[in-house]
């Protein structure tokens, strides 16, 4: 019997084919969410993902909307179909799922898709912004089976990047941690110096202190 239940199934992009096609991983993930779906696990499914910050070349399409087709191909009405694509990263994804998704539609209670290994830091990052008002479950997708030692490494330098954004937010506070996000990730703001380099030093100097 399942035990996971929301008013939104959550399901975060990744990265498509140079095609502008959903991968194994993507569509692995939409496979675990539209199953939750029709278990009645909750009524809507939100789709958040633009593309990640780090693409040499940006997709034609945006992850969430392409995702947002083979939901509608599996038969979810776009009345139940919501997209978020703004994000260019985990911590975008949290914030804008937030702000642009579950804030507009009353949603408090919300059920996150992602790979198992993955998972830890994405319930993380949600307790963080989403604050006290609202309430986080996690549902891996298969995708975590084939995680090998470089996306543990990925996930190491995700984590130390993740602490660097959020250095200094208070729970629940999304302004802030969008203050952050718009001045550490590349991509967000034109005006502001972001960079991948200047994020990665920043994260290691913060690792370091910590020390």
């Amino acid at each position: 019997m399942n035990t996971l239940t929301g008013e939104a199934i959550v399901v975060h992009g990744c990265q498509l084919s140079p095609e502008s096609q959903l991968t194994e991983r993507g569509t692995a993930r939409m496979e675990s969410a539209i199953s939750l779906w029709y278990e009645d696990v909750a009524p809507n499914i939100a789709i958040t993902g633009g593309h990640s910050f780090t693409a040499a070349n940006p997709p034609a399409r945006s992850e969430a909307l392409v995702m947002q087709e083979y939901a509608y191909e599996a038969g979810v009405p776009l009345t139940q179909l919501h997209v978020e694509d703004q994000s260019l990263d985990t911590v975008g994804n949290v914030l804008f799922t937030k702000t642009e998704l579950a804030i507009p539609n009353d949603w408090e209670r919300l059920v996150v898709v992602t790979s198992q290994l993955h998972l830890p830091r994405t319930l993380a990052i949600y307790e963080h912004i989403m604050g006290s008002d609202f309430s986080v479950q996690g549902s891996p997708s298969p995708e975590a089976e084939h995680g090998g030692a470089k996306a543990k490494i990925w996930e190491i330098i995700g984590n130390a990047m993740v602490k660097e954004v959020l250095r200094g937010t208070k729970p629940g506070d999304h302004e802030a941690v969008q203050e952050r996000l718009f001045d550490l990730v590349p991509g967000y703001d034109p005006s502001s110096p972001a960079s991948a380099r200047r994020l990665a030093l920043k994260s290691l100097t913060g690792l370091l202190k910590e020390k």
